[in-house]
């Protein structure tokens, strides 16, 4: 299980009420394969990087102390799909893996996403060192919602979920999303498809690493890509 100082992420995951969800076309099961290939700015032409390209450098999890420890083998729950897949199965618990640094604050993030079983399809980013907290975005099949929400632990100690982005999206097993994530100062935007889902302002957590979260699910991530954009 991915634990953050003793609280299991399973535990936190709180749904929005449902609407009627957006329709999308279904009959292509897998995203087209290009989206903005090359962006450019201050510090040049930024293409994307790959996350994962059958190894697992890069990779890092939670030890039971609470510090990140570097993947060194296939973790448990976990299996490598062709020359750039991953998927997460925990249908009891809940499983993650890290990638990144502590420093990351504007960053964009790729995926090609397939929910296979359960109710979730998550990918969490600037998660906090500590473990106080993070922000999430959820592909929640059982709502039929798109979701942006962020962790944080109260006084108490007990983690708190806010929901700051909840979309109504059709959702379907065995189908791939084309999702991204940009997490620019205080802006967090997602698209899916090309289409844009969430937009939202907070800074509550500035910085961090960024996570594949499974939790009483299976999940299949490909082609993950990234670009840090404050890179020098």
């Amino acid at each position: 299980m991915f634990w953050l100082r003793g609280v299991s992420l399973g535990l936190i995951l709180l749904f929005a009420a449902p609407f009627a969800a957006l329709a999308h076309d279904d009959a292509d099961t897998r995203a087209s394969e290009e989206s903005r290939a090359v962006i450019a700015g201050n510090l040049g032409r930024m293409p994307w990087k790959p996350m994962f390209d059958g190894s697992w450098d890069g990779w890092s999890q939670r030890a039971a102390g609470g510090a990140f420890e570097a993947v060194t083998g296939a973790p448990d729950g976990w299996e490598v799909v062709g020359e750039d897949g991953i998927v997460g199965d925990n249908r009891s618990g809940s499983t993650a893996l890290a990638f990144g640094e502590p420093s990351w604050r504007n960053v964009e993030l790729s995926a090609r996403v397939t929910p296979l079983a359960g109710g979730n399809a998550a990918i969490m980013f600037r998660i906090d060192e500590d473990g106080d907290g993070w922000y999430t975005f959820d592909l929640m099949l059982g709502w039929q919602v798109a979701a942006i929400y962020k962790l944080e632990r109260n006084d108490e100690g007990s983690m708190e979920l806010t929901k700051l982005s909840t979309v109504n999206y059709a959702l379907s097993r065995d189908r791939e999303y084309d999702v991204q994530i940009a997490a620019r100062d205080h802006s967090i935007t997602t698209y899916i498809d090309g289409e844009l889902v969430n937009q939202l302002t907070d800074d509550t957590w500035p910085r961090g690493r960024v996570a594949l979260n499974i939790w009483h699910a299976k999940t299949q991530y490909r082609n993950l890509r990234y670009r840090v954009l404050d890179e020098n």
